[in-house]
């Protein structure tokens, strides 16, 4: 099973686009502005990320669910895909 720490590692920037949302783009851009001491300020595990700001603090947490078969299959026909974490 991948971790959290895997799949963030490996999205590409489209993927980091796709998984932000309609307004990705900027955000990432915005976000680049910032200075962040990485030691301070980032808490990382294999299945939590957070990231403290001076107003907000950011966390990530993988979604752990159980799927039934048959919404597996019936999502693999549709043609819009969702950015998995």
């Amino acid at each position: 099973m991948r971790t959290l720490k895997d799949k963030l590692s490996h999205l590409t920037y489209s993927q980091a686009v796709k998984l932000l949302g309609p307004q990705g783009k900027e955000l990432l851009m915005t976000g680049g502005k910032f200075e962040i001491d990485i030691t301070e300020q980032v808490s990382f595990s294999n299945d939590n990320f957070q990231l403290q700001l001076e107003d907000a603090v950011v966390d990530i947490h993988r979604r752990f669910s159980f799927v039934p078969y048959a919404e597996i299959v019936s999502s693999r026909s549709s043609s819009k895909k969702s950015p998995t974490c």
